[in-house]
């Protein structure tokens, strides 16, 4: 009974259920201090305060929410980053179903306009805690305006593990200084076999935007959230794995395509 791209683990507020409320992960834990308030029907954040960090989103009630009343109107974009970073070439059952531990690192956007955003995720901070960890989950909340569209990409910046010195790692990204040793690639999840295929937002292209089909124009149209955005890191050295459609026939359910990430600025 809510929009399906309200975070699976948001609460249901008890004193009004027409809302849901999520603290997104900070440093890979859940002390942050920071709660959204989602609409259950459009599923736009629609509030954001600060409560406190030992509270979990399931702690969270109306009575610790007043200050996060109609104060925020913000759009969620939200995946996954998992990792395949074994010594061979990944294979589509690897970027099906990857095992490599998770890396550190930061989520971060390139919107056009200037459009304000804050991203969160629960990347591990130390070797110690990636332990068993194979995949990170980001939460980025981008200012709405008036038409409800926004446009721009998404890209992770790597850090290195706090406890591992020499632990740095990097991606091909275009903003890198000149002699940066890219240790590995970044590729995302997306249907489409080049960046010449048109696809909707949602199932990753490039660079979010509105375009019309027919036209293949820019289009000044209400985009909603975005879930599901997700990512698979793999070593420099090997190319981005490549899928085919779902064939249920031959029991493969899954398209799990890639194609690598290397967004321009928007």
């Amino acid at each position: 009974n809510r929009h399906v791209s309200i975070p699976a683990g948001a609460a249901v507020l008890t004193l009004d259920s027409s809302k849901s409320v999520f603290k997104p992960p900070v440093d890979g834990t859940n002390a942050g201090t920071l709660a959204w308030v989602f609409n259950n029907a459009t599923g736009m954040i629609v509030g954001q305060c600060t409560v406190r960090s030992d509270l979990t989103t399931a702690d969270l009630a109306s009575s610790n929410l007043a200050s996060c009343s109609s104060n925020a109107d913000m759009h969620l974009l939200a995946g996954y980053v998992r990792f395949s970073t074994g010594t061979s070439q990944p294979t589509p059952a690897d970027a099906e179903t990857p095992t490599s531990t998770a890396l550190n690192l930061d989520i971060r956007l390139d919107l056009a306009g200037g459009r304000s955003y804050r991203c969160f995720d629960d990347a591990p901070t130390t070797s110690i805690v990636a332990a068993g960890q194979t995949a990170v989950a980001y939460y980025c909340a981008i200012t709405a305006n008036a038409s409800r569209t926004w446009q721009g990409t998404a890209m992770i910046t790597p850090v290195a593990f706090s406890n591992v010195a020499n632990s740095a790692w990097a991606v091909q990204d275009n903003g890198l200084p000149a002699g940066t040793v890219i240790s590995h690639r970044l590729c995302r999840y997306t249907p489409a076999n080049s960046e010449t295929v048109w696809v909707p937002n949602e199932q990753h292209p490039r660079v979010y935007g509105y375009r019309d089909v027919a036209r293949q124009q820019v289009q000044t149209v209400a985009m909603g959230n975005l879930r599901e955005q997700n990512f698979l890191v793999i070593r420099a050295g090997f190319n981005c794995p490549t899928d085919g459609p779902a064939n249920p026939a031959a029991r493969d359910f899954v398209n799990s395509n890639t194609l690598e990430h290397l967004p321009l600025p928007p």
